[in-house]
């Protein structure tokens, strides 16, 4: 929320010109309704929860707040291509920490996925299926 606070034009322009924004919510984040709330506001049609962890606190707060709770199958961090070489499979939902290493790698990953036959689609149109 802090990120929101500070950056509260860019994400709205973020929201404007159509990407998703979610919020990642930790057991201890107070402002998360705050945060949920400016994210519809900024015209966004659904709000999206994303934790990594199944914590009651966290899906309660996700539930409150009408939010989408996105739980990723497989969280990459260290070694991006390989990593992703061992996970990936159909219907797989991946979040990928933004490092050096990815920003290195993703050229490759997204031609590894492709080349499997398998195709990257936004979080909304997955939640649609």
């Amino acid at each position: 929320s802090d990120f929101l606070k500070n950056n509260y034009i860019l994400i709205w322009n973020l929201i404007k010109k159509g990407h998703t924004i979610g919020i990642l919510n930790k057991d201890d984040d107070s402002d998360f309704t705050w945060a949920s709330s400016v994210i519809l506001s900024a015209g966004q049609k659904n709000n999206y929860c994303y934790t990594e962890k199944k914590n009651k606190n966290i899906l309660d707060k996700c539930f409150k707040t009408k939010s989408y709770t996105i739980i990723p199958t497989a969280i990459i961090q260290e070694r991006p291509y390989s990593e992703i070489k061992k996970v990936l499979q159909k219907g797989a939902l991946i979040s990928l920490e933004t490092n050096e290493k990815l920003n290195n790698q993703l050229q490759v990953i997204i031609n590894y996925i492709k080349s499997k036959g398998y195709k990257i689609i936004s979080l909304e149109k997955e939640l649609q299926e």
